[in-house]
């Protein structure tokens, strides 16, 4: 506070205001000697929000360590009831109208029983130094207790359940379509999203949680949302003036648009390293491949050539702090210079221009492997009878195992990589996928699939065949030509075509053609091929 007097008025402001909200309390002198077994104090201080300048948080640190022990080391975790990033992501873009609202204050909504107060205690004096500190008590969860996140999820479920049968819908998009505090949810109508946006603040309201910062790329729907639980930046949607792009989740969201955008930036990075103007060490190029994020792969054909640059470095024997030259230097500058195009990429938000509910869908996984990585992407097929569109849903790409792996089988690690990946997609979407084709441009591993004993193979294909053919049948597997196969963007040392209208993002032309144009090719069960790999 001393040091910094601005986040020191911070610190007292924030510390006065749960004091009036009643998230902590000052304890008597008779409650403070009442010999309880579970003390414990913690340490507080506040946070600068990097993304909102002056803007503080005030955090109890509940890992802070005393003789070798931390209120988090006796804390229980609890089961994991968050959904995954993907999951809610994957479900957000089904639908024309995006909007997204959060939880204000979600975990200090919870109250903690009473025999576990004394566990929250603060000391806390404000500027007076020579005054003795009073003690303090939070009275609610605490940001940074391994038990907060798990409690906070399990209470707005229990809550959502209560209130099931009068709002149905709203208590299971409370279940399936938050992430932590963040509620993210799309709708064809804004009739329809309005309904579940007031469902969802009802359901929440009865539980004492207030969902608010409502943003959405539809103005109509914007303005049928009360101003005080819309976002500041909806508040002014005429206007020209301040930042267009939405944060939700990590990503960026464009509601002008409707757009994902990647303006990817390293503040904490030399920009001397990233503008070429010295070389990387092996400690930097880690930093920046690991900051680039990116939860459902939609650039995943570019960051994968970040990993396999951090694997080369790796292999040639470069300490932490050593600068890269020769062929990794070469690449690193390749690579990074494809930074500009991230900047300006923009992705559809959502997977097609009109109603996927009301149309024909199909998911179309595509699988290959290279001596550097192995990728699969997943693309939906949307048919509403008068148009077809493919988009890019979700992707995986990792780098080939430090220890050689013949092509056939890291192939085959594609193929399996693409069947979990499937399984996914199907999953976490809402509407129903007529039809689920798995495409390769490997013909042993097709032959593999297909072949009618699996057992003749040696253990590493035989399990991987066997996985595959646990969620897939051998009919749903079809081949495709190399220059026809997107994967093959994510497994190649090469340049990434980062234009919004790339392949990568819209799959191969043919899957906008009706179906009677797909390649295939027939395979006999005794074909030579279909023989490797088997048992000697």
């Amino acid at each position: 506070m001393d040091r910094n007097r601005a986040a020191g008025f911070a610190h007292e402001e924030k510390i006065n205001e749960y004091i009036m909200k009643g998230y902590a309390r000052k304890l008597d002198p008779s409650e403070v000697n009442n010999n309880e077994s579970k003390v414990w104090y913690l340490p507080h201080f506040v946070i600068d929000k990097p993304r909102k300048p002056g803007k503080y948080r005030l955090v109890f640190d509940a890992a802070a360590k005393i003789h070798g022990k931390s209120l988090n080391d006796y804390l229980l975790t609890g089961p994991d009831l968050l959904n995954s990033l993907a999951s809610v992501i994957i479900k957000f873009r089904q639908n024309q109208i995006g909007f997204s609202g959060d939880i204000r204050d979600m975990f200090h909504q919870v109250r903690v029983r009473k025999e576990d107060l004394a566990s929250q205690r603060f000391l806390w004096r404000g500027w007076d130094r020579e005054k003795k500190p009073d003690i303090y008590q939070m009275e609610v969860l605490i940001f940074g207790g391994t038990s907060s996140p798990t409690s906070t999820i399990f209470v707005t479920h229990k809550n959502a359940d209560a209130h099931r049968e009068e709002y149905p819908e709203a208590a299971a998009a409370i279940k399936t379509k938050h992430y932590m505090d963040d509620y993210l949810d799309s709708k064809s109508t804004v009739k329809d999203a309005i309904q579940i946006i007031q469902g969802v603040t009802e359901v929440h309201r009865r539980g004492g949680f207030e969902i608010t910062g409502w943003v959405s790329n539809s103005e109509e729907l914007i303005k049928l949302i009360p101003e005080e639980h819309s976002g500041e930046r909806m508040k002014n949607f005429d206007s020209d003036a301040g930042n267009k792009v939405e944060r939700v989740l990590g990503l960026h969201w464009d509601t002008t648009e409707d757009c994902w955008s990647f303006p990817i930036n390293f503040k904490k990075m030399q920009s001397q390293v990233i503008n070429g103007e010295t070389h990387p060490t092996k400690r930097q190029i880690l930093g920046v491949v690991m900051s680039i994020f990116d939860p459902i792969g939609l650039i995943a054909h570019y960051t994968v050539k970040g990993k396999m640059l951090l694997q080369a470095v790796w292999r040639s024997g470069y300490g932490w702090d050593d600068e890269i030259t020769g062929e990794c230097l070469d690449n690193w500058k390749m690579w990074i210079h494809e930074f500009e195009s991230i900047k300006n990429l923009k992705i559809p938000r959502c997977y097609a221009t009109f109603n996927c509910e009301e149309s024909e869908v199909e998911l179309h996984v595509f699988c290959d492997a290279s001596e550097l990585a192995y990728a699969a992407a997943a693309y939906l097929r949307i048919d509403n009878g008068r148009r077809i569109e493919a988009s890019l849903v979700m992707a995986k790409s990792r780098v080939a195992p430090l220890k050689s792996i013949s092509i056939p089988r890291m192939e085959l690690m594609a193929a399996v990589m693409g069947t979990r990946l499937g399984l996914t997609v199907k999953k976490e979407l809402e509407f129903e996928i007529k039809r689920t084709v798995y495409w390769s441009d490997n013909k042993t591993v097709l032959c593999w699939i297909r072949a009618a004993d699996t057992r003749r193979y040696k253990q590493f294909v035989a399990h991987r065949v066997g996985e595959i053919l646990e969620s897939t049948e051998g009919s749903n597997w079809k081949w495709v030509p190399t220059l026809d196969n997107v994967a093959d963007d994510a497994t190649r040392n090469t340049p990434s075509d980062l234009t919004s209208n790339a392949r990568w993002f819209r799959g191969p032309e043919y899957l906008c053609q009706e179906a009677e144009t797909w390649l295939s090719v027939r395979y006999r069960s005794e074909d030579r091929i279909s023989r490797i790999g088997e048992r000697k």
